[in-house]
């Protein structure tokens, strides 16, 4: 576990300091890491974060070794997110985890009939929990690796319009070989399905009525008795 927190802390603290010079206590990568050992801890707050680091100060202080020996408070980190490039973070993170992922090539892997082994990923969105109370509500669209729950990419649906439109953007440019990649039946759409293969990858799609000719079709399928091959056949 050392390497993984060390690489972790490494890449976050690559995000730019953008705070002025004078009156600054605590050096910039000592409060990323207090925020990323929260949230790494599963404190969604920034409360909770600030308690949980007075909680683990004598921990925290121990391994990171600051030339303040203290840990901040809570209007501190709070003002630390307001500071940082989210967008910049939000890179640095993909790439710890794409690195962490390209080392467990058996992570969300399974052999197909013919021997291929494949990886299996996800795309979902999901609302980012507690920024609704502060008018400001964010949706992410994420491709994660099965198993390990890897984030491997993430883009950020625009207020007016949904996955759909994010999706494309979010496996523009990818290898998808040897992967299949998976969704809800919002994500079910000609054109996520076209792009996937077009970049060798292969999907699972959840066929809802939202695709009613689709479903139909699936309907028939299953549902109806196959046609004798010959007339007056019966067959088991």
């Amino acid at each position: 576990m050392e390497p993984q927190q060390s690489t972790l802390l490494a890449k976050v603290a690559q995000v730019p300091d953008s705070r002025s010079k004078r009156g600054q206590r605590f050096a910039w990568s000592y409060l990323l890491a207090i925020l990323t050992a929260g949230l790494t801890a599963g404190q969604t707050t920034m409360l909770d974060i600030a308690e949980w680091a007075q909680h683990h100060g004598a921990e925290l202080i121990a391994q990171l070794q600051p030339k303040c020996p203290r840990i901040p408070s809570v209007a501190t980190l709070r003002r630390v997110l307001g500071d940082a490039d989210a967008a910049t973070v939000e890179q640095q993170i993909a790439e710890h985890h794409q690195a962490l992922d390209a080392a467990d090539v058996t992570a969300g892997s399974a052999r197909a009939l013919n021997g291929q082994v494949l990886r299996g990923q996800s795309v979902d969105g999901k609302d980012v929990r507690g920024v609704r109370a502060y008018g400001n509500p964010h949706f992410l669209v994420s491709l994660v690796r099965h198993q390990s729950a890897y984030v491997l990419g993430q883009a950020v649906v625009d207020e007016k319009t949904n996955e759909i439109t994010a999706v494309p953007a979010l496996l523009a440019g990818r290898d998808l070989s040897g992967t299949v990649t998976t969704m809800d039946a919002l994500l079910t759409q000609w054109a996520v399905a076209r792009q996937i293969l077009n970049q060798h990858g292969h999907y699972l799609m959840i066929v809802k009525k939202n695709q009613p000719n689709l479903y139909r079709a699936i309907e028939l399928v299953f549902q109806t008795p196959p046609v004798p091959a010959r007339p007056g056949e019966v067959l088991d």
